[in-house]
């Protein structure tokens, strides 16, 4: 028998990266302007506020929250079409940085 060959069983199916096409599904689609105002956080120190809410308080922090946030893909999308808004209409803001872990051993 020829190794690689068509017949060939395998343990397992081969892993790979993923076509880009594969990849553009699996992110959520942006929600509308409206929607994404009105998306409402679940955490944090705005937890019960929507995105617009934030917006108008701390726009800063929508941009935070499109950058760091990895456990909710369509809070992130809908943060980037708030951000993408508050560039649209030349709204200042200053990046938040967030801190560093404490490094191991410190005194």
């Amino acid at each position: 028998m020829v190794r690689g060959g068509p017949g060939e069983l395998r343990a397992s199916p081969p892993t790979g990266p993923l076509a880009r096409a594969e990849l553009a599904d699996l992110r959520p689609r942006p929600p509308s302007l409206r929607q994404a105002l009105a998306w409402p956080v679940d955490f944090g120190k705005y937890r019960g506020c929507t995105l617009g809410e934030i917006a108008a308080r701390e726009p800063s922090y929508v941009d935070w929250i499109a950058r760091t946030i990895g456990h909710d893909p369509d809070l992130v999308a809908a943060a980037r079409v708030v951000a993408a808004d508050l560039d649209r209409q030349g709204v200042r803001r200053r990046r938040r940085v967030s801190m560093p872990p404490p490094s191991v051993g410190a005194t």
